[in-house]
Formats: structure tokens, sequence, C-alpha cells
């Protein structure tokens, strides 16, 4: 795990983030953690304007997640302003 850059965000939903896990093409992984004390990979994407290939891969990606749930674990899915 990489320690977090100034550019990182420190808190996304309610969730304290810790660390960064990777980047690729679909964003930025970390490692975080909620408040009652879960540890919780939070994986972010790039704002998406439209339909791309890219915004439909993640909706994909997503949907898959919610039918899987209780293999995958939680998902918030949507905009995030929280990036205190």
């Amino acid at each position: 795990m990489e320690q977090l850059s100034s550019a990182d965000p420190r808190k996304l939903g309610g969730i304290a983030i810790v660390g960064r896990l990777g980047q690729g093409a679909m964003g930025t992984v970390y490692f975080g953690v909620t408040p009652d004390g879960e540890q919780v990979v939070v994986k972010t994407v790039p704002p998406l304007d439209g339909y791309t290939p890219l915004s439909h891969k993640a909706n994909r990606e997503s949907e898959y997640r919610q039918a899987h749930a209780a293999f995958t674990g939680r998902l918030n899915r949507g905009k995030n302003s929280n990036r205190a």
C-alpha cells in the first residue's frame, strides 16, 4: 500500500481513506476504514460525461457487484462530493 499524496481524498462517503492500493484506466483504488472499523477497498473512477466505453464498463461492473453483493461487499455508486 502506498501513502496518500496531497491530491488524494482523505474521506469518501464517510470512509476514512488510509492509503492508495493502485491506479489504472478505470480509476484509483484506495484502502479505507468505515466509522465502525470495517476495512474496505474503495474504487473511484474519473468523471464521465455522457456515454463512453469507460462509463459503460463502470456501469456493468457496478451492476455485477450489486447482483453478487454477498461476494463483493458494499457498493456505493454515484457522484460523491465529500472529498474532504
